[in-house]
This record gives C-alpha cells, structure tokens and sequence, in this order.
C-alpha cells in the first residue's frame, strides 16, 4: 500500500516514514501510558487514547501531502501506545478474575482487524482508493471505543460487594 499512498502524495524518499513512525511513537509512549494512568486513571485514558488513534486515522485518510500522513501515523502510534497498554492493564486490574476473559477478548477483538493489515493493504487498493482503507479502520475504533464504554458502565453490576467491616477479616491473596 505504500507505493499507493507514495504515488497519490509524493513523497519517494520519504514514505517508508510512514511505516516507520508508527512503531516508533508507539514504542516512545507505551512504557510512560501506565505512569499517567496512575494519575489520570485509566478510564479516560483508555478513552483519550482511542480518540488519539481516531483522530490519526482522518489525519492519514485525508492527507494531501506526505507530510500530513506522516504525521497521522505518528499521531495514531501514539493513541495506540496509550490504549493497547492501559486496556490490557485496566481489564486485569479492575475486572472480577470471573469476567476477565471476556474482557480481554473485547480488547483483543480491537487489534484483531490489524493482523491482515498487510494482506489487504495490498488487495484493496485495486478496488478502491487507499484513502478508503485508511478510513475503515475508523468504524472498527469506533466500535472498539463504543464497546469499550459500554463493558466499562456495566463493570461489577452482578458483582457481590462485601461490606468493608467483614473485608477486613478475609484472608486476601494479596
């Protein structure tokens, strides 16, 4: 998708930095996410994050310029450093050990549309204009953040709540 995206914007020299940004901002703002959490939580976070990563990818499907793409690509590496980190770390933190799988596997749902991102960023630009491509993604986010809101207010509703006089007297794994 690469030569796509370098014929339709320019750039020869410099679209490999379209690839390459990605993981470099992702890789600068992973191991800071869970530090900030602890002092935004990880709600909002989480939250924040994916709208970063929403907001990368109209920067990139919009994009005139190699530049701008560039850019977008750096601002969505950055949104998913915050959310791929925060989300597995939030669910294992604050899900029942009980919910915990189906948890997770909504979290992994939304990097699941990722893993052929090579096979059809290569078919899909025959039949449509890459921009398209870009953009799809932004539904599945979308869905990702609606997912992640809902499963997020209903949290502990069918969870049993011990009353703190007699938490106390458990013994706790901890």
């Amino acid at each position: 998708m690469l030569a796509y995206i370098s014929a339709d914007l320019g750039g020869p020299t410099t679209y490999t930095w379209l690839a390459m940004v990605y993981p470099l901002a992702f890789a600068a703002v992973a191991p800071v996410a869970g530090a900030v959490s602890d002092f935004v939580g990880r709600r909002y976070l989480a939250l924040s994050g994916t709208a970063v990563v929403i907001t990368g990818l109209i920067v990139v499907g919009t994009a005139h310029r190699i530049e701008i793409g560039i850019a977008g690509m750096a601002i969505t590496g950055v949104g998913a450093g915050i959310t791929q980190t925060i989300s597995v770390a939030g669910i294992a933190e604050i899900v029942p050990a009980k919910h915990r799988g189906a948890y997770l596997g909504t979290v992994y749902m939304c990097f699941f549309p990722m893993a052929p991102a090579s096979a059809y960023g290569t078919v899909l630009p025959y039949f449509t204009d890459w921009s398209y491509v870009i953009l799809g993604n932004f539904d599945v986010e979308v869905g990702c953040m609606d997912s992640v809101i809902s499963r997020w207010t209903c949290i502990g509703s069918d969870v049993p709540r011990i009353p703190s006089s007699t938490a106390s007297q458990l013994d706790r794994p901890w």
